[in-house]
């Protein structure tokens, strides 16, 4: 995977590019700002407590005992919620370079159309298992389907037919897949209908099994978080920023996807935005959805006006103009109060870049565009 492209992004046959990153020359210091009690780090292999004062890394996970503040490099200051592991990459939209980082919000097309088989995972992601479960919609009145693995050039990889359920693992008996190699999952039902025609799809949705030497570095990681005296709760959050540093977006999803009984709302705001980020759009509807339900308007009002800044664009995606318009108008208001006018006005100008390239869709007949259907907006560079 090519993680540095430019923002104009065309995709073609079997390029996971869209998890593309804008890099700088440099990138300001991250710090700690304000804290009342102890903020535990960790880092790499290893955990401490920090102060106010103190630089943080990208990467670094912080676990307060009271709601603390960071200062992001684009000079946000975003509040992280108490006794809740939050990474700083999430927070503060970083990649996973420590020279790199974004300030995009970013939405595909993908994911609404309950007619076609669309893939649900792998999609536009590193994985560590070398043999993945594949999962899919449902589609209605549909018996079987039968499923491809593509790889460079669209080649079949493997195929399978007649299966009868919408959850396969890929079996031991099947070719190896192998790492540098970029796969795509094609899904067709009995009738026709291709998880190909996936507004969001144009090839791009594949998954590539992350090289051996990063994969013992993540699973040290694993390790030592799972050896931590955390709660399970933050234990799974903290891997799911792990993953997610790391582009493994199916096994961050995985991770939220077992604490979504927990009663903290932070759960249902990274799935949306991991949703909304890989063309899942309805998925991220109803995840940001419950997210926005639980959040305490005081408490937890940054992360409040932040999940309906994301669920303004996924609304216009999925047609649903008047509910988009109020959450845009909540959102930068919610902004404004917390003094973070400029991300009010980056806001605004991202919804009204998409509002245009969905009219372009819809002048195109209804028919997307592969080289079009991914949406990343760069409205400041600061």
């Amino acid at each position: 995977m090519n993680h540095k492209i430019p923002v104009a992004i065309a995709v073609t046959l079997i390029q996971t590019t869209a998890l593309g990153f804008t890099a700088i020359s440099s990138t300001p210091e991250i710090k700690l700002i304000e804290a009342q009690g102890e903020v535990t780090l960790l880092r790499g292999d290893a955990e401490t407590s920090i102060k106010p004062g103190e630089v943080l890394q990208p990467g670094d996970i912080l676990i307060p005992s009271s709601i603390v503040r960071i200062r992001c490099p684009n000079g946000a200051k975003p509040l992280l919620p108490a006794n809740v592991s939050s990474g700083v990459n999430s927070t503060c939209h970083l990649s996973n370079k420590p020279d790199e980082r974004i300030t995009v919000i970013r939405y595909r097309l993908g994911g609404s159309n309950s007619e076609i088989p669309y893939i649900l995972s792998p999609r536009m992601t590193y994985l560590l298992n070398e043999r993945p479960t594949f999962h899919w919609n449902e589609v209605p009145g549909t018996n079987s389907y039968t499923v491809k693995v593509l790889g460079p050039a669209g080649f079949v990889k493997w195929e399978q037919e007649k299966i009868t359920s919408t959850e396969l693992k890929y079996p031991n008996d099947a070719p190896s897949l192998t790492e540098g190699v970029q796969y795509l999952l094609t899904v067709i039902t009995e009738h026709g209908r291709s998880s190909r025609e996936d507004d969001g799809s144009g090839g791009s949705l594949g998954f590539e099994i992350l090289p051996e030497n990063k994969r013992k570095k993540i699973l040290n990681k694993v390790v030592e978080i799972n050896n931590s005296n955390w709660t399970d709760e933050n234990k799974a959050l903290a891997l799911a920023e792990v993953y997610s540093a790391e582009d493994l977006i199916t096994d961050a999803i995985k991770e939220l996807r077992q604490l979504e009984g927990a009663k903290t709302p932070f759960v249902y705001s990274r799935l949306g935005k991991l949703y909304a980020e890989s063309g899942l759009n309805l998925l991220a509807e109803d995840y940001y959805s419950k997210a926005i339900e639980r959040f305490d308007p005081i408490e937890h009002s940054y992360y409040l006006t932040e999940s309906k800044a994301g669920l303004a664009g996924v609304k216009l995606i999925l047609g649903k103009q008047e509910e988009a318009e109020q959450l845009e108008t909540q959102a930068k208001s919610g902004y404004e109060v917390l003094g973070e006018s400029e991300s009010a006005k980056d806001l605004e100008i991202t919804l009204t870049e998409l509002r245009k390239e969905l009219r372009k869709q819809g002048e195109n007949n209804g028919q997307s565009n592969p080289k079009e259907s991914v949406i990343i907006i760069t409205p400041r560079n600061n």
